[in-house]
């Protein structure tokens, strides 16, 4: 048996031990990102209209092959499934255990490599965040760390995946302090961020193409006062799209999960064969018709920002009637890819939403632009500024839908590389948090979490929280008799200088302990922060 892993001082090992994380993860995650990037680049050829009728039935029955390997690894392996940050969560609260994280380390690599090259409107980054968590646990497996260290490699692992996936080290950080641990603990934050930055330098080596550096951003020539109306009437808009966005995702996951359940009960291998025959017909029509915007692919999305309109000014000679076909066309577009994407995360397979969320997003923005044009005319808004309402439009939807504001202000910039539109986002994303809340938008992650939970039949009645005891912890220098904790809670074990000793009601908490809480699965997510905040 190896050494075990304490990490009881400040440099005794848990950064070092992030960086490696970040290493393995950036390497794993950039090798996914490369791998499912390359077969998008076939799609064009795959889906040309020029071609063949048998090769038309090559390309579909390749389609149903990996979709159908995919749902017998999700079912043979259920923790793969679904976007990862759920999943992930679960992991850092205890909720969940990987008695073989190796095997499923690699069927989420193959898993979520099937189902983005098959064409599902699932982003890379779900993938990544898992793949990178589990090479955190292994990490902490391997080195014998102490149950509350190893949820710093966790979360280290989470963001080195979305730091490898966007190629944003900084962002990817605040993303896991917002969405999955939601209390800021300084040892958790640095191992991110030093995980993040690794996995972020090696991501730029294997994928060192931005294709965001091809959206034009011009951005207006007004002054602050004319733009403040927009900016509003932009907010809004985008607060309402999520709500709506987030209760459709919410909606569809029932009503598939529901369709499933009918399905299978003419038998699970007939129930397979037709769930996975729907997938593919959809996937297969959405990829002859918008072979850009499949697979989480954002090309579809760029190209938008350097036209003016889906049609040339000459098809339409009144250019009122181009402006409205054009909005018309553009919203056809949006309902498609919003259906498509809400189809292919109800479904479970392994994939993310941030990507094909901000594709809709983006596509919002280009609308609201568009739009205002129409209403307001050109003089008034400007002309040539698609790409800066597609890159407001992004940032926008994430903060409207994730509700995690300052991964929003920040992300969109960080992973396009377009630094002049955070201010704007700034005042929009600020707004549409606040209109959100008023509306009563459930975070993403959150909603998910507990769909995910609510339908998990394998969880045990009883959890252990486990927690380190700092130097400034309210804990230290209690006696057991004197700590009150909710009801059904109670510590049941102390682990000092890696060693478990007896606990008693005389037995007191010292500074380096690691004691482990056992509660009521029930109450995990609702006691968790403030457990965790006692010993930090």
């Amino acid at each position: 048996m190896g050494k075990e892993y304490d990490t009881r001082g400040t440099w005794d090992g848990i950064y070092i031990a992030a960086m490696a994380v970040g290493a393995i993860s950036g390497l794993i995650c950039a090798t996914f990102r490369y791998t499912v990037a390359q077969i998008a680049g076939l799609r064009p050829y795959m889906f040309s209209h020029s071609n063949h009728i048998i090769v038309h039935v090559v390309v579909f029955c390749s389609i149903f092959t990996a979709l159908y390997i995919t749902r017998w690894l999700v079912e043979m392996f259920p923790k793969s499934g679904g976007s990862g940050l759920p999943q992930t969560q679960a992991l850092m609260y205890g909720r969940r255990v990987y008695n073989t994280p190796f095997i499923y380390l690699a069927v989420k690599f193959i898993g979520g490599v099937l189902s983005l090259s098959s064409g599902l409107s699932l982003g890379r980054e779900g993938t990544s965040v898992q793949m990178g968590s589990l090479t955190g646990y292994i990490t902490g497996n391997l080195l014998h760390t102490k149950e509350g260290k190893k949820r710093h490699l966790i979360a280290a692992g989470a963001g080195a995946g979305v730091a490898a996936a966007f190629t944003a080290p900084l962002s990817s950080s605040i993303l896991i302090m917002e969405s999955l641990q939601k209390v800021t603990i300084t040892t958790t934050l640095l191992c991110t961020l030093l995980a993040g930055a690794v996995a972020g330098v090696i991501a730029k080596f294997i994928t060192p193409d931005n294709i965001y550096d091809l959206i034009p951003v011009v951005t207006p020539k007004d002054n602050f006062a004319v733009l403040i109306p927009i900016y509003v009437a932009m907010a809004l808009f985008f607060a309402l799209f999520g709500k709506l966005f987030s209760n459709m995702l919410l909606k569809g996951k029932e009503i598939y999960a529901k369709m499933k359940a009918g399905i299978q009960e003419h038998g699970k291998g007939r129930g397979i064969f037709k769930e996975v025959m729907l997938l593919a017909s959809a996937t297969w029509l959405m990829g002859l018709v918008f072979t850009e915007m499949i697979g989480g692919d954002q090309t579809f999305l760029v190209k938008e920002s350097v036209i003016n309109s889906f049609l040339a000014s000459e098809v339409l000679h009144s250019q009122i009637i181009t402006r409205i076909v054009n909005l018309l066309i553009l919203l056809m577009v949006i309902v498609a890819i919003w259906s498509f994407t809400v189809l292919s995360h109800s479904s479970g397979f392994p994939g993310g939403i941030f990507l094909p969320m901000m594709t809709v997003g983006g596509l919002l923005g280009k609308l609201f632009y568009e739009a205002a044009a129409f209403v307001c005319g050109t003089g008034y808004i400007g002309e040539g500024l698609g790409g800066y309402f597609i890159l407001l439009g992004m940032s926008a939807f994430f903060i409207a839908v994730v509700r995690t504001p300052i991964t929003g202000f920040i992300l969109i910039s960080e992973m396009t590389g377009h630094y002049e539109t955070f201010f704007p986002t700034l005042i929009i994303g600020t707004l549409v948090y606040y209109l959100t809340q008023i509306l009563r938008v459930e975070p993403l992650n959150d909603m998910l979490y507990d769909f995910m939970i609510e339908h998990d039949t394998m969880q045990p009645e009883r959890t252990t929280v486990y927690i380190d005891i700092e130097r400034s912890s309210y804990l230290k220098g209690k006696q057991i008799c004197h700590i009150s904790l909710p009801d059904g809670a109670a510590i049941k074990e102390i682990v000092r200088n890696k060693k478990t000793i007896p606990v008693g009601p005389t037995t007191t908490v010292e500074e380096g302990d690691q004691i482990g809480i056992e509660l009521d699965s029930k109450d995990i997510e609702r006691l968790y922060r403030s457990l965790i905040c006692l010993g930090s």
